[in-house]
C-alpha cells in the first residue's frame, strides 16, 4: 500500500513546481521525512514573450485578485515553464498567478511530473500510471495530446491520491498546513486547464484561502473556456 499523504504532497509539489501540473486535496496531515520540500520563489520571474496569451491577465478580475492580495500591483504577462500565465505581486512579496490554456498545452509537463511519480516508486503497476506513462511517449515524440485526453489524465492523476474517477478539481495548501506556503488550485475540464495560486516564500498567514482559490479557480477556468 502507498503512504497516501507523502502521494498528496508529492503531487502538490509537483504543481507548484511546475505552476501547471496536477491537482491535489488539501495536505493538512503532517508530512512525512521522505516527502520532497517545496520551494516557493521570493520574487517570480515575469518573462516577456510573444507566446504570451494577451487575455492571461483577464482571468482573473481586479476585486477578485483583492481577495488573495492586499495592495496588489498591476497585472504582469509572463511565462511558467515556458507557459503563459499572469502574475500580481503584494507589497510583502506575496503574489497571485492565473493559468489558462488548452489542456494539450499543460499535457506538456507531464514527462517531468511522471518521472516525479515514478521515483516515488509507489505507482509502477497502476492502470492509471500505464495510460501515463504512454502519454509521456507521445509528448516526448513531439506529439500533442488531444485536449479532451489531456483532462481525463489530469483526473487521472488525482485517482491516484484516492480522489473519485473524471474529478476535475483539486484545491492544494503547500507543502502542509502546518507550513503554509501557497495555495494552488487547478482545474482541467472540456479541453481546457486552469490554475489559481497565491504564495508567499516567507509562508502564508492568517486564514488560509482554499475557499476563495477554489472559487476563483473555477471562475478563471470558466473565462478560460471562453
Amino acid at each position: 500500500m502507498c503512504d497516501t499523504s507523502a502521494v498528496r504532497t508529492l503531487i502538490a509539489a509537483l504543481a507548484l513546481a511546475l505552476a501547471t501540473g496536477c491537482s491535489s486535496a488539501d495536505t493538512s496531515s503532517p508530512r512525512p521525512e521522505s516527502t520532497p520540500t517545496v520551494t516557493v520563489p521570493a520574487s517570480p520571474a515575469v518573462a516577456s514573450s510573444s507566446a504570451v496569451a494577451p487575455d492571461a491577465c483577464g482571468l482573473l478580475t481586479t476585486s477578485e485578485v483583492a481577495q488573495l492580495l492586499e495592495g496588489a500591483g498591476p497585472a504582469k504577462p509572463g511565462l511558467t515553464g515556458a507557459l503563459p500565465n499572469c502574475q500580481w505581486r503584494a507589497p510583502d512579496g506575496q503574489f497571485a498567478q492565473v493559468i489558462g490554456l488548452d489542456a494539450s498545452e499543460w499535457a506538456r509537463s507531464l514527462p517531468e511530473a511522471i518521472r516525479a511519480l515514478q521515483a516515488s516508486g509507489q505507482f509502477s503497476d497502476t492502470e492509471n500510471m500505464r495510460k501515463l506513462r504512454a502519454a509521456v511517449k507521445l509528448v516526448e515524440a513531439g506529439q500533442d495530446v488531444d485536449p479532451t485526453e489531456a483532462c481525463s489524465l489530469f483526473s487521472q492523476m488525482l485517482e491516484l491520491q484516492g480522489l473519485p474517477p473524471k474529478t476535475p478539481l483539486g484545491v492544494s495548501v503547500l507543502p502542509t498546513r502546518s507550513d503554509p506556503k501557497a495555495v494552488s488550485g487547478q482545474m482541467c475540464s472540456g479541453g481546457v486547464f486552469a490554475s489559481v495560486l497565491v504564495a508567499d516564500s516567507n509562508g502564508l498567514v492568517g486564514p488560509l484561502p482554499v475557499d476563495a482559490i477554489e472559487t476563483l479557480t473555477k471562475s478563471a477556468h470558466r473565462r478560460a473556456i471562453g
